[in-house]
């Protein structure tokens, strides 16, 4: 894999080809990609979505009981983490585009 320093065959100018994988990977062990990156802050930005009108849905119609209250602590808990992942996801697309900016960091 190339470095984004290197340049390609016929490149004038080392930041005009960058190659589009980090040299990370997925569960799966497929390339993470820019564009896997932004699937995946996508998908959990709906799913993200769907959950928090879930948890708005049974907060209209809590009656205050424990088990509603347990549940009600799930879906909080299963919201944060899906920010947390959304986050991440959109942090590591950020860290293509500061590659492919040539952001003096990198």
């Amino acid at each position: 894999m190339k470095r984004p320093t290197e340049r390609t065959v016929g490149d004038t100018n080392s930041l005009t080809h960058l190659p589009d994988v980090l040299g990370l990977l997925h569960a799966d062990g497929t390339p993470l990609t820019h564009k896997s990156c932004l699937y995946w802050a996508d998908r959990l930005t709906a799913q993200n979505a769907k959950t928090a009108q879930e948890r708005e849905n049974f907060m209209c119609n809590f009656e205050g009981d424990l088990q509603e209250a347990g549940q009600l602590k799930e879906l909080a808990c299963e919201l944060q983490q899906g920010y947390a992942a959304q986050a991440a996801w959109r942090a590591l697309a950020n860290v293509f585009e500061a590659v492919k900016c040539g952001h003096p960091s990198l």
